[in-house]
């Protein structure tokens, strides 16, 4: 009997030695290896399917190679994520045969161009909210952390106006 499994390719942000990497796994096999270990824990697990941090526990492997590899496997189609079924946070996967009738997340890759985190924008305070602060410190610093801080309506709208403008 032939073995057919070939393994789900996993996408990485296009940053050379990210690729670099991926390709070298994929050629030595651990990429394979790493995906059919998790069929095994999946077909153990049964219906109850595995989160990625049982997964993890389980196979000693960080997160991140643990939900590239679901990720590549979720979008071949090798497992499904259920929907609805949380634990500790985690989604939970199945084999596709495990599912029942349960309701199944689709796969949604990441949008958008991963190469680079995109710069913070550089948001300036106005030359009145600089001295809002600067009096507000002053206060806080001459009466100790444990003191009341009373603050005129106005002042309390001045700074609530200021964070609502810089959370942007």
């Amino acid at each position: 009997m032939t073995d057919s499994f070939k393994a789900a390719t996993q996408h990485v942000v296009n940053v050379e030695t990210s690729v670099q990497s991926r390709d070298a796994q994929e050629v030595g096999g651990i990429l394979e290896r790493r995906q059919r270990g998790i069929l095994g824990l999946l077909r153990e697990a049964g219906p109850m399917g595995r989160t990625a941090l049982e997964i993890e526990k389980a196979t000693g492997e960080g997160h991140g190679k643990v939900s590239g590899a679901l990720s590549a496997m979720h979008r071949e189609g090798m497992v499904a994520a259920l929907k609805l079924d949380r634990r500790n946070g985690y989604g939970v996967y199945v084999l596709p045969e495990q599912v029942n009738n349960r309701l199944v997340r689709d796969y949604r890759p990441n949008s958008g161009d991963q190469t680079k985190a995109e710069p913070m924008p550089q948001v300036r305070l106005r030359p009145a909210e600089v001295e809002l602060f600067t009096r507000a410190k002053q206060h806080v610093g001459t009466h100790g952390p444990d003191s009341v801080v009373r603050l005129k309506y106005s002042t309390a709208r001045a700074l609530l106006d200021m964070i609502d403008r810089l959370n942007g």
